[in-house]
């Protein structure tokens, strides 16, 4: 015979459980194949101009727009309005997004911000 604090126990742990599900879904406006420039990055021989692509799942992908490769998967964090994302080599990316455009920063391991622009395609 289950008790009753056990049922509670479990009801309360599918709620969270169905929370957590719902919460990995990526806000509509941030769903698709996004791309733009880091402006000021000279040091990078195949240019500043990167590709993200985030999922429905959440899930995003980053990498060089000029790479012939699939962009590959990164961890990243996506808010009401925001993206970040460990972009590979150390470097990170933040950005807000307003009026359909993602700007923020992209910050390799050297420390050093550049400012970043992207545009959903």
């Amino acid at each position: 015979m289950i008790g009753r604090s056990a049922i509670y126990s479990i009801a309360l742990a599918g709620s969270v459980m169905a929370t957590t599900q719902v919460s990995a879904q990526a806000p509509a406006w941030a769903v698709g194949s996004w791309r733009g420039s880091i402006q000021g990055l000279t040091s990078s021989k195949d240019g500043p101009d990167r590709i993200l692509v985030i999922g429905t799942d959440g899930k995003c992908n980053w990498d060089i727009a000029s790479n012939s490769a699939k962009p590959s998967a990164q961890s990243c964090t996506i808010g009401a309005n925001s993206v970040s994302v460990s972009a590979g080599s150390g470097s990170t990316v933040d950005m807000q997004h307003k009026n359909g455009k993602l700007d923020g920063t992209w910050q390799p391991r050297s420390g050093r911000s550049y400012p970043i622009s992207m545009t959903k395609q």
